[in-house]
């Protein structure tokens, strides 16, 4: 629930952006990390242009702490959303595994899909690399379902 309590959800939001999906690549002399930048950068800069921040990317698995003003102004933007976008944003963000993504998709003109199919990427790739499971499948169409009934949500909810 979100009204009652809605610090915690943005806490809970704001330690995505210190493990945002789209921020962490594989190694640039790996082919998935073409598909990233190709994909993912174009994303990512708009986010840093459109919410006045800079981000770390980062090679490989090990955590690098995101900037602390970057954290405090995602922080602030999330703290402006009323209750019905903070709780799509939830829904977002969870599924993508990432706040750039989850409040991309809170833009207008955003495209739920494209950014949902961003997210995935990673999991697209080990897909195409060794091949499709049923129940793999059938659980990503659910996924899919949710994040754009979620964006659709958002868009009603602001009228």
């Amino acid at each position: 629930m979100i009204t009652p309590a809605p610090e915690a959800v943005t806490s809970k939001l704001i330690a995505f952006a210190d493990t945002d999906t789209l921020l962490y690549r594989a190694d640039p002399d790996e082919p998935l990390y073409a598909r990233q930048q190709e994909v993912w950068e174009p994303i990512v800069t708009a986010f840093e242009t459109a919410h006045g921040v800079s981000l770390k990317r980062v090679s490989g698995v090990i955590h690098a702490a995101q900037d602390e003003a970057a954290m405090a102004r995602l922080q602030a933007v999330i703290g402006e959303l009323d209750a019905f976008s903070l709780a799509a944003l939830e829904t977002l963000t969870s599924l993508a595994a990432s706040l750039t993504v989850g409040l991309s998709a809170l833009e207008d003109g955003a495209d739920p899909l494209r950014l949902w199919q961003a997210a995935s990427l990673e999991e697209e790739w080990q897909a195409d690399q060794w091949g499709r499971d049923e129940e793999a499948e059938e659980r990503r169409a659910r996924r899919t379902v949710d994040f754009e009934r979620a964006a659709m949500f958002a868009q009603l909810a602001r009228g």
